[in-house]
Parts: structure tokens; sequence; C-alpha cells
């Protein structure tokens, strides 16, 4: 995979491209916090639980927020393919995700209640994301403070490093949480980064050639 810090370099370099990069970062963050809605329940609706969906949401709103501090950038109302960068890769990144962890944890848990496979789904999902962010929010935040562009990241950043804590915790406690397993799904995300990764790379070198 080509180098996330030169990816970004060419990003910032580009007000239009810098407003969907924000907006694609709003989708991700998006999606995260409805798939959070989706997986409580009577069994799973605890305080950490909500509160992780209200701060994946108020981030979600924040990058959307971002893009008005950048100067030049267009206003995105939305989230259409002309409003993001590789909006498809996009989708297919987190619920590919979302599937593959479901489909492995089916063959290696066969035995497990509906209640406990959920809870297990989006510990390893949100575990998965929460490391992926971990890798690029504090790389985006020290190339937006080196060229003094007025968005920082470090409540975010915060905030993910607790949710990821959260999580670590969480399955540890988990009975039919593996470790090797954590690894393989791991490898698993990586492939599928790798894949969202090229695509973004591809769109901003089109957009470059056309601005």
């Amino acid at each position: 995979m080509t180098d996330m810090g030169a990816f970004l370099e060419a990003v910032i370099g580009c007000p239009s491209i810098h407003a969907r990069w924000l907006n694609t970062l709003s989708l991700l963050e998006f999606m995260g916090s409805r798939k959070i809605a989706r997986s409580l329940s009577g069994a799973f609706c605890d305080e950490q639980r909500l509160r992780h969906l209200a701060e994946e949401a108020r981030h979600a709103h924040f990058f959307k927020r971002a893009i008005e501090r950048i100067p030049q950038a267009p206003v995105l109302q939305g989230y259409t393919v002309e409003q993001t960068l590789s909006r498809t890769a996009a989708a297919l990144y987190f619920h590919g995700l979302d599937a593959r962890v479901k489909h492995r944890l089916q063959e290696v848990c066969a035995t497990m209640d509906d209640n406990s496979f959920t809870e297990l789904c989006y510990l390893y999902v949100t575990t998965l994301v929460e490391e992926r962010a971990a890798r690029v929010y504090p790389l985006y935040d020290s190339i937006l403070e080196k060229h003094g562009i007025p968005v920082r990241l470090q409540g975010i950043i915060g905030e993910e490093d607790r949710h990821l804590a959260a999580m670590h915790a969480s399955l540890a406690r988990q009975p039919d949480h593996r470790d090797e397993l954590l690894s393989e799904l791991r490898l698993m995300e990586e492939g599928l980064f790798a894949r969202f990764f090229a695509a973004l790379e591809r769109d901003v070198a089109r957009l470059k050639l056309a601005a």
C-alpha cells in the first residue's frame, strides 16, 4: 500500500479534494454510528454503547462542519458520489468488514446464542475500525498542523482511543474471544482497507488531472 502520509499531503493540497476527503470521513463515521444503532437491543444497551453511538454521530458532524474551515472548499450537503471520495469503495470496506467478521464467527462460534453472537460481532468489528482510526487520524492531524490548517483532531483521537481501550477490555472478558482469531481478522481488515485505499488514490489522481 502506498504511503498514507503522501496521500494526505496530496489531498490537503487541493481544497475541493480536501473537502471531499473530510466528507468521506464524515460518511464513514456516520456508517459506524448506524451499525452501532442496529446492534442495540434490550440485552446490550448500556451507557457505554449509547455513549459510543452518540460520539460516532458527533464525529460525523465534526468532519462535515470541518469542511467550512477549509479556505475555498465547496459546500457539501450530502454523501453522494460527487461529494465524497470513492464512496462505493468506502461502503464496500465498511459493509464488507462487517459481513466477513460475521461469516468467520459463524464458522468458529456456531453454538453461540444470538445475543452473544451480536455482541461479539460488534466488539470485533469496532475493534478493527478503531484500530484503523488510531493509525490514520493522528497522522492526518499532524499533517493538518504542519500546514497550518485550522482543523485539529485531538478531541476525536482521544475519544477513539477510549473506544478502543473499551473494546479491548470487553473482548478480554468474552468467553469466546481468541487472540489468534483477532489476529486473523486484522489481516482480513488490512486486505479490505488496501482495496479501499487504492480506490482513494485512483480517485484523487483523477480529480487532480481534471483540476
